[in-house]
Protein backbone atom coordinates (compact mmCIF):
# COMPACT_ATOMS: atom_id res chain seq x y z
CA UNK A 1 0.00 0.00 0.00
CA UNK A 2 1.21 3.28 -0.57
CA UNK A 3 1.62 5.98 1.78
CA UNK A 4 1.36 9.95 1.14
CA UNK A 5 1.76 12.37 3.65
CA UNK A 6 0.61 16.44 2.34
CA UNK A 7 2.20 18.98 4.33
CA UNK A 8 1.67 16.64 7.34
CA UNK A 9 1.40 19.31 10.55
CA UNK A 10 1.20 19.00 13.93
CA UNK A 11 1.20 21.50 17.19
CA UNK A 12 1.55 21.07 20.86
CA UNK A 13 0.06 24.69 21.94
CA UNK A 14 1.95 27.53 20.60
CA UNK A 15 4.79 24.74 19.29
CA UNK A 16 4.91 23.47 16.15
CA UNK A 17 6.38 19.75 16.14
CA UNK A 18 5.59 18.72 13.21
CA UNK A 19 6.31 21.38 10.18
CA UNK A 20 4.67 20.73 6.44
CA UNK A 21 6.56 17.11 6.26
CA UNK A 22 5.53 15.53 3.06
CA UNK A 23 6.70 12.09 1.36
CA UNK A 24 5.62 9.45 -0.38
CA UNK A 25 6.42 5.63 0.48
CA UNK A 26 5.87 3.28 -2.19
CA UNK A 27 3.96 0.47 -1.55
CA UNK A 28 6.07 -2.91 -0.29
CA UNK A 29 9.02 0.03 0.74
CA UNK A 30 10.66 -0.12 4.15
CA UNK A 31 11.19 3.65 5.51
CA UNK A 32 12.67 4.66 8.48
CA UNK A 33 12.47 7.68 10.05
CA UNK A 34 15.82 8.90 11.83
CA UNK A 35 16.39 11.57 13.88
CA UNK A 36 17.32 12.58 17.52
CA UNK A 37 14.45 12.42 20.54
CA UNK A 38 12.48 15.89 19.57
CA UNK A 39 12.68 15.94 16.22
CA UNK A 40 9.22 14.78 15.53
CA UNK A 41 9.60 11.07 14.26
CA UNK A 42 7.15 9.44 16.43
CA UNK A 43 4.54 11.68 16.00
CA UNK A 44 4.56 11.46 12.40
CA UNK A 45 3.90 7.78 13.12
CA UNK A 46 1.17 8.84 14.95
CA UNK A 47 -0.24 10.76 13.21
CA UNK A 48 0.14 8.09 10.49
CA UNK A 49 -1.32 5.93 12.76
CA UNK A 50 -4.39 8.24 13.79
CA UNK A 51 -3.55 8.19 17.70
CA UNK A 52 -2.65 11.81 16.85
CA UNK A 53 -5.02 14.35 14.50
CA UNK A 54 -3.15 16.54 12.51
CA UNK A 55 -3.50 20.27 12.87
CA UNK A 56 -2.47 20.48 9.11
CA UNK A 57 -2.05 18.24 5.76
CA UNK A 58 -3.48 15.00 4.60
CA UNK A 59 -2.56 11.37 5.18
CA UNK A 60 -3.24 9.50 2.05
CA UNK A 61 -3.39 5.33 1.93
CA UNK A 62 -3.28 4.37 -1.75
CA UNK A 63 -6.14 6.84 -3.40
CA UNK A 64 -8.01 6.68 0.32
CA UNK A 65 -7.66 9.86 2.57
CA UNK A 66 -7.67 8.73 6.24
CA UNK A 67 -6.50 11.84 7.48
CA UNK A 68 -9.98 11.83 9.90
CA UNK A 69 -10.34 7.97 9.94
CA UNK A 70 -9.97 5.96 13.24
CA UNK A 71 -7.15 3.43 14.27
CA UNK A 72 -8.80 0.82 13.70
CA UNK A 73 -10.58 1.51 10.45
CA UNK A 74 -6.52 2.03 8.81
CA UNK A 75 -5.79 -1.87 8.56
CA UNK A 76 -2.57 -1.09 10.42
CA UNK A 77 -0.26 -2.92 12.92
CA UNK A 78 2.17 -1.03 15.33
CA UNK A 79 4.77 -2.82 17.57
CA UNK A 80 5.82 -0.42 20.36
CA UNK A 81 8.84 0.21 22.26
CA UNK A 82 7.22 -1.14 25.09
CA UNK A 83 5.67 -4.83 24.28
CA UNK A 84 2.60 -4.12 26.08
CA UNK A 85 2.08 -7.64 26.33
CA UNK A 86 -0.53 -8.71 28.74
CA UNK A 87 0.79 -10.15 31.09
CA UNK A 88 -1.75 -12.62 32.52
CA UNK A 89 -2.76 -14.19 28.85
CA UNK A 90 -0.66 -16.87 27.25
CA UNK A 91 1.68 -16.12 24.44
CA UNK A 92 -1.33 -17.76 22.07
CA UNK A 93 -3.80 -15.39 23.89
CA UNK A 94 -1.70 -12.36 23.00
CA UNK A 95 -0.93 -12.92 19.14
CA UNK A 96 -4.78 -13.59 18.69
CA UNK A 97 -6.34 -10.91 21.49
CA UNK A 98 -7.42 -8.52 17.84
CA UNK A 99 -9.10 -12.02 16.21
CA UNK A 100 -10.91 -12.46 20.10
CA UNK A 101 -12.14 -8.93 19.40
CA UNK A 102 -13.59 -9.69 16.56
CA UNK A 103 -15.40 -12.89 17.80
CA UNK A 104 -13.78 -15.41 15.50
CA UNK A 105 -13.76 -19.13 16.46
CA UNK A 106 -11.36 -20.63 18.52
CA UNK A 107 -10.63 -22.89 15.73
CA UNK A 108 -9.86 -19.73 13.29
CA UNK A 109 -7.58 -18.57 16.37
CA UNK A 110 -5.92 -21.77 17.11
CA UNK A 111 -5.01 -21.75 13.20
CA UNK A 112 -3.60 -17.99 12.63
CA UNK A 113 -1.81 -17.89 16.06
CA UNK A 114 0.16 -21.20 14.87
CA UNK A 115 0.99 -19.81 11.73
CA UNK A 116 2.35 -16.12 12.88
CA UNK A 117 4.08 -18.46 15.46
CA UNK A 118 5.85 -20.24 13.29
CA UNK A 119 6.64 -17.58 10.81
CA UNK A 120 8.22 -15.86 13.40
CA UNK A 121 10.22 -18.79 15.39
CA UNK A 122 7.94 -18.75 18.56
CA UNK A 123 5.29 -21.69 17.82
CA UNK A 124 7.34 -23.78 20.85
CA UNK A 125 6.19 -20.89 23.16
CA UNK A 126 2.60 -20.45 22.76
CA UNK A 127 1.66 -21.88 26.07
CA UNK A 128 3.84 -19.72 27.98
CA UNK A 129 3.37 -16.23 29.21
CA UNK A 130 5.03 -13.10 28.73
CA UNK A 131 6.98 -13.51 32.27
CA UNK A 132 8.74 -16.24 31.33
CA UNK A 133 9.99 -15.14 27.86
CA UNK A 134 13.14 -13.61 26.91
CA UNK A 135 13.62 -9.93 25.93
CA UNK A 136 13.64 -10.98 22.21
CA UNK A 137 10.72 -13.74 22.36
CA UNK A 138 8.54 -10.79 24.29
CA UNK A 139 9.17 -8.93 20.80
CA UNK A 140 8.91 -11.54 18.83
CA UNK A 141 5.51 -11.96 20.48
CA UNK A 142 4.69 -8.04 20.00
CA UNK A 143 5.00 -8.62 16.12
CA UNK A 144 3.06 -11.61 15.73
CA UNK A 145 0.17 -9.45 17.99
CA UNK A 146 0.60 -7.13 14.45
CA UNK A 147 1.36 -9.30 12.09
CA UNK A 148 -1.79 -11.54 13.10
CA UNK A 149 -4.36 -8.71 11.68
CA UNK A 150 -3.07 -8.77 7.74
CA UNK A 151 -2.15 -5.27 8.06
CA UNK A 152 -1.51 -3.01 5.01
CA UNK A 153 1.09 -1.55 6.88
CA UNK A 154 3.11 -2.10 9.35
CA UNK A 155 4.43 0.84 11.94
CA UNK A 156 7.25 0.07 14.49
CA UNK A 157 7.95 2.91 16.93
CA UNK A 158 11.76 2.13 18.31
CA UNK A 159 11.03 -1.43 19.11
CA UNK A 160 14.43 -2.70 19.57
CA UNK A 161 15.50 0.15 22.23
CA UNK A 162 15.26 -2.08 25.14
CA UNK A 163 16.87 -5.17 23.88
CA UNK A 164 21.03 -6.30 24.15
CA UNK A 165 23.22 -5.45 21.20
CA UNK A 166 23.64 -8.81 19.70
CA UNK A 167 19.79 -9.42 20.02
CA UNK A 168 19.23 -6.29 17.95
CA UNK A 169 21.48 -7.52 15.37
CA UNK A 170 19.38 -10.23 15.13
CA UNK A 171 15.99 -8.81 15.59
CA UNK A 172 16.65 -6.06 12.98
CA UNK A 173 17.87 -8.91 10.45
CA UNK A 174 14.63 -10.82 11.26
CA UNK A 175 12.43 -7.76 10.99
CA UNK A 176 13.42 -7.07 7.45
CA UNK A 177 13.61 -10.35 6.23
CA UNK A 178 9.72 -11.01 7.04
CA UNK A 179 8.90 -7.58 5.93
CA UNK A 180 10.44 -8.48 2.17
CA UNK A 181 8.76 -12.13 2.76
CA UNK A 182 5.27 -10.58 2.82
CA UNK A 183 5.73 -7.62 1.01
CA UNK A 184 4.04 -4.76 3.66
CA UNK A 185 4.97 -1.70 3.62
CA UNK A 186 6.75 -0.47 6.86
CA UNK A 187 7.47 2.77 8.95
CA UNK A 188 10.24 2.31 11.27
CA UNK A 189 11.13 5.34 13.50
CA UNK A 190 14.53 5.14 15.25
CA UNK A 191 17.46 7.20 16.48
CA UNK A 192 19.84 4.71 16.15
CA UNK A 193 21.36 5.45 12.30
CA UNK A 194 22.40 2.01 12.03
CA UNK A 195 19.10 0.45 12.50
CA UNK A 196 17.82 3.01 9.80
CA UNK A 197 20.99 2.51 7.29
CA UNK A 198 21.12 -1.57 7.80
CA UNK A 199 17.22 -2.28 7.53
CA UNK A 200 15.75 0.83 5.08
CA UNK A 201 15.04 1.19 1.45
CA UNK A 202 14.70 4.90 2.38
CA UNK A 203 15.27 7.03 5.33
CA UNK A 204 13.71 10.27 6.29
CA UNK A 205 16.52 12.43 8.57
CA UNK A 206 14.33 15.28 10.49
CA UNK A 207 15.24 17.66 12.71
CA UNK A 208 13.20 20.35 14.87
CA UNK A 209 9.86 18.62 12.95
CA UNK A 210 11.20 19.22 9.52
CA UNK A 211 11.79 16.82 7.28
CA UNK A 212 15.86 17.32 5.98
CA UNK A 213 16.18 14.79 3.44
CA UNK A 214 14.49 11.00 2.56
CA UNK A 215 16.78 9.59 0.05
CA UNK A 216 18.12 5.68 0.60
CA UNK A 217 20.92 5.23 3.16
CA UNK A 218 24.35 5.07 0.60
CA UNK A 219 23.04 8.29 -0.52
CA UNK A 220 22.46 10.32 2.89
CA UNK A 221 26.63 8.57 3.96
CA UNK A 222 27.58 9.90 0.54
CA UNK A 223 25.83 12.85 -0.41
CA UNK A 224 24.82 14.35 2.76
CA UNK A 225 22.22 17.65 1.93
CA UNK A 226 22.52 19.44 5.18
CA UNK A 227 25.61 19.61 7.19
CA UNK A 228 23.26 18.09 10.26
CA UNK A 229 22.76 15.08 7.91
CA UNK A 230 26.50 14.99 7.72
CA UNK A 231 26.86 14.80 11.29
CA UNK A 232 24.31 12.47 12.45
CA UNK A 233 24.39 9.70 9.61
CA UNK A 234 27.90 7.94 10.00
CA UNK A 235 29.96 6.34 12.86
CA UNK A 236 31.94 7.50 13.84
CA UNK A 237 30.99 11.13 12.78
CA UNK A 238 31.88 13.24 10.12
CA UNK A 239 35.19 15.64 10.57
CA UNK A 240 34.16 19.00 10.47
CA UNK A 241 36.81 21.87 9.34
CA UNK A 242 36.93 25.52 9.38
CA UNK A 243 37.86 26.54 5.76
CA UNK A 244 38.37 29.18 3.34
CA UNK A 245 37.95 29.45 -0.12
CA UNK A 246 40.98 31.05 -2.27
CA UNK A 247 40.36 32.49 -5.84
CA UNK A 248 43.14 33.07 -8.20
CA UNK A 249 41.53 34.52 -11.19
CA UNK A 250 39.19 31.61 -12.21
CA UNK A 251 40.72 28.96 -10.16
CA UNK A 252 39.76 28.10 -6.62
CA UNK A 253 41.27 26.45 -3.73
CA UNK A 254 40.25 25.30 -0.45
CA UNK A 255 42.47 25.94 2.34
CA UNK A 256 43.00 22.94 4.56
CA UNK A 257 43.77 23.26 8.49
CA UNK A 258 47.41 23.48 8.29
CA UNK A 259 47.24 25.73 5.48
CA UNK A 260 48.07 24.07 2.69
CA UNK A 261 45.28 24.18 0.02
CA UNK A 262 43.65 21.54 -2.10
CA UNK A 263 41.83 22.18 -5.31
CA UNK A 264 38.10 21.39 -4.75
CA UNK A 265 36.55 24.12 -6.77
CA UNK A 266 35.04 21.88 -9.48
CA UNK A 267 32.98 20.14 -6.80
CA UNK A 268 31.07 23.82 -5.73
CA UNK A 269 27.59 24.38 -7.03
CA UNK A 270 27.83 27.35 -9.05
CA UNK A 271 27.76 30.93 -8.00
CA UNK A 272 29.01 30.20 -4.67
CA UNK A 273 30.19 33.64 -3.25
CA UNK A 274 31.07 32.43 0.26
CA UNK A 275 34.69 32.76 1.57
CA UNK A 276 34.12 30.79 4.47
CA UNK A 277 33.08 26.91 4.51
CA UNK A 278 33.06 24.22 6.56
CA UNK A 279 35.00 21.33 4.99
CA UNK A 280 33.85 17.95 5.60
CA UNK A 281 35.73 14.35 6.04
CA UNK A 282 34.80 11.04 7.30
CA UNK A 283 37.20 9.28 9.82
CA UNK A 284 36.77 6.48 6.89
CA UNK A 285 38.36 8.66 3.79
CA UNK A 286 41.59 9.10 5.59
CA UNK A 287 44.37 6.83 4.89
CA UNK A 288 47.44 6.37 6.93
CA UNK A 289 50.22 7.13 4.20
CA UNK A 290 53.98 7.60 5.39
CA UNK A 291 55.05 9.25 1.97
CA UNK A 292 52.14 12.04 2.53
CA UNK A 293 52.89 15.75 3.30
CA UNK A 294 49.90 16.19 5.49
CA UNK A 295 50.28 15.14 9.21
CA UNK A 296 48.53 15.53 12.33
CA UNK A 297 49.65 14.66 16.11
CA UNK A 298 47.74 11.95 17.99
CA UNK A 299 46.42 12.87 21.31
CA UNK A 300 44.19 10.04 22.08
CA UNK A 301 43.78 6.67 21.00
CA UNK A 302 40.35 4.71 21.34
CA UNK A 303 40.89 0.70 20.62
CA UNK A 304 37.44 -0.10 18.63
CA UNK A 305 38.69 -3.39 18.03
CA UNK A 306 38.41 -4.11 14.53
CA UNK A 307 39.49 -0.15 13.84
CA UNK A 308 41.57 2.10 16.31
CA UNK A 309 39.76 5.43 16.53
CA UNK A 310 42.44 8.07 16.33
CA UNK A 311 41.87 11.97 18.23
CA UNK A 312 44.20 13.92 16.76
CA UNK A 313 45.33 17.61 16.46
CA UNK A 314 45.79 19.17 12.77
CA UNK A 315 46.55 22.48 12.33
CA UNK A 316 44.65 23.61 15.50
CA UNK A 317 41.48 21.90 15.07
CA UNK A 318 40.52 18.29 16.27
CA UNK A 319 40.31 15.47 13.41
CA UNK A 320 39.41 11.95 13.73
CA UNK A 321 41.20 8.85 11.68
CA UNK A 322 40.42 5.22 12.06
CA UNK A 323 43.99 2.91 11.12
CA UNK A 324 44.16 -0.87 11.78
CA UNK A 325 45.17 -1.66 15.18
CA UNK A 326 48.30 -3.34 13.65
CA UNK A 327 49.58 0.44 12.91
CA UNK A 328 50.46 0.22 16.99
CA UNK A 329 50.14 4.02 16.93
CA UNK A 330 50.40 5.62 20.68
CA UNK A 331 49.55 9.27 21.80
CA UNK A 332 51.99 11.80 21.11
CA UNK A 333 52.70 9.83 18.11
CA UNK A 334 52.42 12.19 14.48
CA UNK A 335 50.80 10.41 11.52
CA UNK A 336 50.90 11.71 8.02
CA UNK A 337 48.30 10.92 6.41
CA UNK A 338 46.30 11.67 2.49
CA UNK A 339 42.70 11.47 1.34
CA UNK A 340 40.50 9.63 -0.39
CA UNK A 341 39.30 11.08 -3.84
CA UNK A 342 36.06 12.66 -4.00
CA UNK A 343 35.71 12.38 -0.49
CA UNK A 344 35.41 16.17 0.91
CA UNK A 345 32.20 17.76 1.20
CA UNK A 346 31.56 21.23 1.80
CA UNK A 347 29.25 23.03 3.78
CA UNK A 348 27.75 26.71 3.56
CA UNK A 349 28.38 27.83 7.94
CA UNK A 350 24.88 29.74 7.85
CA UNK A 351 22.60 28.18 5.40
CA UNK A 352 24.06 25.02 6.85
CA UNK A 353 23.29 23.79 3.15
CA UNK A 354 25.55 21.26 1.04
CA UNK A 355 27.76 23.58 -1.59
CA UNK A 356 28.53 20.47 -4.14
CA UNK A 357 26.80 18.61 -7.03
CA UNK A 358 24.78 16.16 -5.54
Amino acid sequence: MQIILDKLTKKFGTTTVVDEISLEIESGEFVAFLGPSGCGKTTTLLMTAGIYKPDGGRILFGNDDVTRLQPKDRNIGMVFQSYALYPHMTVFENIAFSMKLKKASKKEMEIEAARVAELLGIGHLLKRKPGELSGGQQQRVALGRALIKKPELLLFDEPLSNLDARLRITMRSEIKRLQKELGITCIYVTHDQIEAMTMADRVAVMKDGELQAFKPPLDLHDRPETLFIGQFVGNPPMNLLDSTIKKDGGAASVTLPDGSLTPLADKLVPNVSKDRIILGIRPEDVVLDNTARTSAEVLLVEPLGRDDLLQCRWGGQDFVILVDPKEKIRPGDTVKFRFLSDAWQLFDPESEKSLIWN
